[in-house]
């Protein structure tokens, strides 16, 4: 099996590394992170794996790879812009495409160019945080990872099945589930409203979860989304919002979101994807969102000074 993986940060680097010796990996990044990967390859740094490394083949250039089976799309979605026409060189007639990005909107995006018969979304709870080129910090126990994948067109779970054929060795628990939709605004609900907390206060998630106010924000922010999930038609049922409600009390003494993270190496923020896109959508419905609408002009403002420094 070829996989190309475009976007080796905290996702697609550890995901490369748990895929190296069962299938053949390459990597798709650019500057500094392609540096490091051609000389060092990738090296992940876990409390629950130990410290792992693989050196795949690392590329700026998609054309070097040509078509492959599977491509795991990565990157920050700001870069989507850019980065979807440039996979059109791994893209054969028998390949998958599955996103495994933060946010809404990605597999829409993907599936109005390569079709939507080939793109699935799939939403991860793990993977770790890029805190040097090539470098990957993991902090999440094995038995909290979990990729929920599935597509948006019928009868696209027979794809669904063989890359979760694929993902399974490595250890992560891979599920094909019917309705993208509902876990890709499951997931959101927690962490847009976990990143508000995490870039607001600049604390871990043990942190800010015992204060009361913060809570309270937090529990805000939760439902809004929720009911702009709801107006756009997704089955998302109370058990569901209770349970997101509930996830700051079920993570770890080190976690904090790869947002907060971003924030804090003075990165760009992957905001029109989370904030935007619940705050431009609870418009569209005239859906009041007042807490993602201050979060959102917060984290932009941030956002755009992070931008500005990188054009410099």
């Amino acid at each position: 099996m070829r996989i190309a993986i475009v976007g080796a940060g905290g996702v697609g680097g550890y995901l490369a590394v748990l895929l190296d010796g069962h299938a053949e990996v390459a990597l798709i990044d650019t500057g500094e992170q392609l540096r490091a990967l051609r000389t060092e390859g990738v090296r992940v740094r876990s409390r629950a794996r130990g410290e792992l490394q693989a050196r795949p083949m690392a590329t700026d250039d998609p054309s070097e790879i040509g078509a492959v089976e599977l491509v795991l799309f990565c990157v920050k979605t700001y870069d989507n812009g850019v980065a979807i026409p440039a996979l059109r060189p791994l893209v054969g007639s028998e390949t998958s495409i599955l996103t495994i990005q933060n946010g809404i909107g990605n597999v829409e995006q993907l599936a109005d160019v390569y079709g939507g018969e080939r793109v699935l979304g799939g939403p991860m709870v793990g993977g770790g945080t890029r805190v040097a080129p090539g470098v990957i910090e993991h902090v999440l126990p094995i038995e909290a990872e979990v990729v929920e994948l599935g597509g948006l067109e019928p009868g696209s779970e027979g794809r669904a099945e063989a890359v979760r054929a694929v993902l399974a060795p490595t250890g992560l628990a891979v599920k094909v589930v019917q309705d993208v939709r509902l876990t890709l605004w499951t997931k959101l609900l927690g962490m847009a409203s976990l990143a508000s907390l995490g870039c607001l206060t600049r604390v871990g998630t043990a942190d800010w979860r015992g204060h009361p106010e913060a809570r309270e924000l937090y529990a805000t922010l939760v439902r809004e989304a929720a009911a702009v999930a709801r107006t756009e038609g997704v089955a998302l049922e109370d058990a569901a919002v209770d349970g997101v409600l509930s996830q700051p009390d079920r993570l770890g003494p080190a976690h904090r979101t790869s947002m907060h993270a971003d924030l804090e190496r003075g990165e760009r923020l992957e905001v029109e994807a989370v904030h935007g896109e619940v705050v431009r959508r609870a418009s569209r419905h005239d859906v009041p969102v007042p807490a993602f609408r201050t979060v959102y002009a917060v984290l932009r403002l941030a956002d755009g000074r992070a931008s500005a420094g990188a054009a410099c």
